[in-house]
């Protein structure tokens, strides 16, 4: 069906290890993102995760601005 639709492409998706070098961790938050891909059988053991590049950087650019959003909210605030 592909063949008649379009032409396959390969998906470029990031292994856990790559995604723990690019974010600079040792483990995975528990707040990252579940996995865009997924190889394999999930109810048995060897089925490998991906995340989608754009995934890794979009949480990344959320890390960065958070701690930013959080100053301006505490220089809104007045002494009183």
């Amino acid at each position: 069906m592909v063949e008649s639709r379009g032409e396959p492409v390969t998906l470029g998706a990031l292994l856990r290890q790559q995604v723990l070098a690019r974010i600079g961790r040792a483990a995975l938050p528990a707040e990252f993102p579940i996995p865009d891909v997924v190889v394999g059988d999930t109810d048995s053991p060897g089925f490998v995760r991906g995340w989608l590049p754009a995934t890794v950087d979009a949480w990344l650019a959320a890390q960065i601005t958070e701690p930013v959003a959080a100053e301006a909210d505490d220089q809104d605030q007045v002494p009183g």
